[in-house]
């Protein structure tokens, strides 16, 4: 895919809105229910009650509809962590980290499970697929955040430290989701995470 190309004709009326709606609709519940590999153009269209050539205007090839559902569940799933950082801005570290890791370990768990959808069905998970991430959603947020709590943060740099902890969480909790057997719960992760965070964090 060329640089800049967009993965869908932008809807310029309403009923056009809907439409591409009723497609993600029925492709996100074709994915979930049957696989990828089911959830052919010509299933989408005959659930989403349209042709498969208006399937393809606004979608040029089966990958941009994953794309899109991929980008709508990032958006969706991070909503959480986004609205409790807001809450939680002039809240002590210690008080909101741990909720704030487990609404990252709930985030993670529904994008990663629709990765894992699309791999089952083989499909390409880079360009259109790695377009957005929940990392670049949030960091404007993080970092007021991060720039709220200055007085109990004492790492020099903040940009570091924000680009540190994000993928320090996220790296703990992805693993931890692979590991489907664990013994470790979710909720010793988030109180072991949260330690390790906060530690880092005030250099206590």
């Amino acid at each position: 895919m060329e640089q800049g190309t967009p993965l869908r004709n932008s809807p310029v009326q309403r009923r056009a809105g809907l439409t591409v709606d009723r497609i993600l609709e029925a492709a996100n519940t074709l994915i979930l229910k049957r696989g990828h590999a089911y959830a052919t153009t010509k299933r989408i269209a005959k659930m989403a009650h349209c042709s498969i050539g208006t399937v393809y205007h606004y979608f040029p090839k089966k990958e941009s509809i994953s794309a899109s559902l991929l980008e709508n569940l990032v958006i969706i799933s991070t909503g959480p962590v986004r609205r409790h950082l807001l809450a939680s801005m002039h809240a002590p570290l210690a008080e909101c980290l741990p909720e704030q890791i487990r609404l990252v370990l709930v985030s993670r768990r529904i994008i990663l499970e629709f990765r894992r959808q699309l791999h089952r069905g083989a499909v390409r998970t880079d360009g259109e697929l790695s377009l957005l991430k929940p990392e670049d959603i949030l960091y404007t947020t993080n970092r007021a955040f991060f720039s709220h709590h200055r007085s109990e943060i004492k790492v020099d740099d903040l940009e570091a430290a924000l680009y540190t902890t994000a993928y320090l969480v996220i790296g703990v909790t992805d693993a931890h989701i692979a590991a489907d057997a664990s013994a470790v719960t979710d909720e010793q992760v988030v109180t072991h995470l949260s330690d390790v965070v906060l530690r880092y964090l005030t250099q206590s």
